[in-house]
Parts: structure tokens; sequence; C-alpha cells
């Protein structure tokens, strides 16, 4: 899974700092490591010769292990807090009762309440690392 960050260019709505996407993709051959060749021999007559893995038929990821392979979940937000600090909001969907809107997650734990929290996580570290990469582009241009 890679987390796609999209930067809020027009601070509308204020304390919006990034939407955030969540890829999905079939994971790396463990035989390989994605390099789709395998090292047939360290010694011998046929010492250093390569050959197509077998594992994952030399395509470097184990297709179709992963069933959301090639899907993206959209939906998530980066916000500044007003006391500090970073949040981050799940997907959802609103409608209303009696005329009062209300919302559901669509992303939701099933048993453990906390297991949206890594997922949070995984969002902030991603959007701390894109404003890195931003703040170090700005430098070089200076």
């Amino acid at each position: 899974m890679q987390i796609k960050i999209i930067p809020n260019d027009r601070n509308n709505p204020p304390g919006k700092l990034a939407d955030a996407e969540l890829h999905f993709a079939d994971p790396i051959c463990p035989a390989c490591n994605g390099d789709r060749e395998l090292t047939i021999a360290e010694t011998g007559p046929l010492a250093g010769a390569v050959g197509k893995c077998a594992t994952c038929d030399g395509h470097g990821v184990l297709v179709g292990a992963n069933a959301l392979a090639g899907l993206k979940l959209i939906g998530f937000g980066v916000w500044e807090r007003r006391t500090g600090g970073r949040n981050v909001t799940f997907p959802a969907r609103q409608y209303s009762v009696n005329g009062e809107r209300r919302s559901f997650a669509l992303l939701r734990p099933i048993i453990d309440t906390t297991a949206q929290d890594r997922v949070r996580d995984l969002i902030l570290e991603a959007f701390a690392e894109y404003e890195e990469q931003e703040t170090s582009r700005d430098a070089v241009r200076a």
C-alpha cells in the first residue's frame, strides 16, 4: 500500500492541509525482492548465472495476491488542529434524519476500535515526508 498526498493549495476550507489516498498494489515477491531474477549458482560452472524467478514468474510482485491491487481509497483529509498538531479524517457518507445532518464512517474497525490508529499514523507519516521533500525542494530553488 502506498499513500499519495495531494496538497490543499487553495487553503479552503481553512485548516485543511491535504487530501490523502491509499493506493493498493500486489506485494513484492519475497524470493527475488522484486528483482524478477535470481542467481542460479554462486560457484561452479553456472556461477553468476541468473534466471527468471519462479515464485513470481518474473513479474517482481505476487500477481493476484492482493484483491485490492490496482484500486485506491480516497476521502482522507489531513487537518491542522486549532490547539496545535494534526488530525486525519476518514472517508464518510452524509445522510439526514429529521432534517439533521449526520455521517457514518466508510472505513470502520471490525472488532478492535484502535485499528484505525495505524492508518492515521501512516497518513501523518506520509504527510510529514511530503513536507520534508517540499521544504528541501524550496531550499534548492532558493
